[in-house]
């Protein structure tokens, strides 16, 4: 791992990432397909995934911050950086964009319905060629 963090002090780090790993490392002996959201905003997490879980698909989503402030229904983005303590990547904190996505979305400027689109054309490719899976569901 770079700048002096491995694996597992990473992942010590992100304890609901080390949840997810863990809980993904035994779905193969059932032969089930684990779809996992590593959400992350640090490449290290990314990092930790590719390797852990195999086959790996990396998706990002991209999108300006004034446009995620925008569509905040919550107004964490208003909060992010005062005395609340909220904390908001790309705001409080850098955001680490990907060197080596398989996908990336433009959700600032793609549609949601686009955006979906490209995302089960790349899944269902992912599948068949990475996984076995043919988009019926039948394996090779």
């Amino acid at each position: 791992m770079k700048d002096g963090i491995g694996v597992a002090e990473a992942v010590d780090g992100y304890p609901a990432q080390h949840m997810i790993l863990k809980l993904k490392k035994g779905l193969p002996r059932y032969s089930l397909i684990a779809i996992v959201a590593t959400i992350s905003h640090k490449r290290v997490m990314w990092e930790i995934a590719s390797q852990r879980l195999s086959p790996f698909m990396e998706i990002c989503l991209q999108c300006p911050v004034d446009v995620c402030a925008s569509r905040d229904s919550k107004g964490v983005y208003s909060r992010a950086g005062s005395s609340s303590g909220e904390y908001v990547a790309g705001v409080t904190e850098p955001y680490e964009p990907s060197a080596k996505a398989d996908l990336v979305l433009d959700t600032g400027i793609t549609s949601i319905e686009e955006c979906a689109a490209k995302l089960l054309e790349k899944a269902l490719i992912f599948l068949s060629e990475k996984c076995g899976i043919f988009p019926g569901g039948s394996k090779h």
